[in-house]
């Protein structure tokens, strides 16, 4: 049934339904009311999030950007190269490892590389913004669900 239709028409039992949003109101023939939430499908909810990811500004940037630098063999190659060593270095940390100096040296030559190339630095930015509006969504169903942290 379509949310904005509004039927009166007079079901079994005497009720007549008007559905608003996810809520259903009855009223019987003397006039009483009676309102209950309708349960929520948690699926159709799910493709509602992921269609809504995927029209945000924040999606929309990256993906641009993501296939733009894909066509440059080359960029392509040093975003997955400065991607791989954020990885190790973000996984070393939080195994309490130290970083050796040659480690940063990489990750810091690499990122001085990608600040000169505008489309490089621009993938990066609209990558982490992306990135950003993931984690928010991760950290509100992970309050919903109560993750352990």
């Amino acid at each position: 049934m379509n949310e904005s239709r509004k039927p009166s028409r007079l079901r079994p039992g005497g009720f007549r339904f008007q559905k608003f949003s996810k809520t259903i109101q009855a009223r019987s023939i003397t006039g009483r009311r009676n309102v209950r939430r309708l349960p929520v499908n948690v699926h159709d909810e799910a493709h509602n999030l992921a269609r809504a990811i995927r029209e945000s500004d924040e999606y929309r940037q990256y993906a641009e950007l993501k296939d733009a630098a894909s066509q440059n063999e080359e960029l392509a190659v040093m975003l997955n190269d400065y991607r791989a060593k954020q990885f190790e270095i973000q996984a070393k940390q939080m195994a309490g490892e130290e970083l050796g100096p040659e480690v940063m040296e990489q990750i810091q030559s690499l990122s001085q590389i990608i600040m000169r190339d505008p489309l490089a630095f621009q993938y990066v930015q609209a990558e982490a913004r992306f990135t950003l509006l993931v984690n928010d969504v991760f950290n509100i169903l992970g309050d919903v669900i109560k993750f352990d942290r």
